[in-house]
């Protein structure tokens, strides 16, 4: 669970000496959040990775579970509430993400995954219920849940009106972390890394070599964007 890790250690503290700079950069995921974007065909590449045999790593997977959500790809629900249930650790917790990102969660699932003894599965899927459009849900469970289950619920609250206020709520900076990998590695190339169009001189007929693509970057590392030591 490698991205786990790193967005656990690398969440921002509370204390004063986290510094500008580490809320800053946190900031401009959050404002970029909005505009991460996955067409149709690229959920199909992300859902062909999940469905093949070939070799794939966690963090591959965890990726392509988040796109689905992205895209809102609703073919993908049963796939992505299989893996909300029983996925292997980081994936399931990605699933569970991306079905808060595809609305509508289903309320039996979700009534076992906010009671779930991890912490982080039990933020998730409490966040994952207040975006997916059922927060009245997660206010009764705020007041009534048990102690460790209100807890949770009051914090996906909290994350969710006052993100920049409630850093330290790993599970929302987790899926900050993997919605901007995902969209990075599924989305479509922003317009500054274009390939420039060739400059009209109006000197000469002979056609000049065409200009390469500029290559598109690798996807944003999580380690030095949120983490208070970079």
């Amino acid at each position: 669970m490698a991205l786990l890790a790193i967005a656990q250690e690398s969440a921002p503290s509370p204390q004063p000496e986290s510094g500008p700079d580490l809320r800053t950069r946190v900031e401009a995921q959050l404002r970029l959040d909005a505009a991460h974007r996955v067409d149709a065909a690229s959920a199909e590449r992300a859902l062909d990775l999940l469905r093949s045999a070939r070799e794939a790593t966690e963090d591959q997977r965890a990726l392509a579970l988040i796109a689905l959500g992205i895209a809102r790809h609703t073919p993908a629900r049963e796939l992505l509430e299989s893996q909300a249930r029983y996925g292997p650790g980081f994936e399931r917790i990605a699933a569970i993400a991306a079905l808060g990102d595809l609305g509508s969660p289903d309320s039996a699932l979700f009534a076992e995954l906010v009671r779930d003894p991890d912490r982080i599965v039990r933020g998730m899927a409490c966040l994952a219920l207040d975006l997916g459009g059922a927060g009245s849900r997660v206010v009764e469970l705020a007041a009534a849940g048990s102690a460790e289950l209100a807890a949770s619920a009051r914090a996906a609250l909290d994350f969710a009106r006052e993100p920049h206020e409630h850093l330290d709520f790993h599970p929302g900076v987790l899926r900050l972390v993997l919605r901007a990998r995902a969209a990075a590695a599924y989305g479509p190339v922003p317009e500054s890394l274009a390939p420039p169009e060739p400059a009209a001189t109006g000197q000469s007929d002979t056609p000049t070599a065409p200009v390469a693509p500029a290559a598109p970057e690798s996807p944003p590392s999580t380690t030095g964007a949120l983490n208070p030591e970079a």
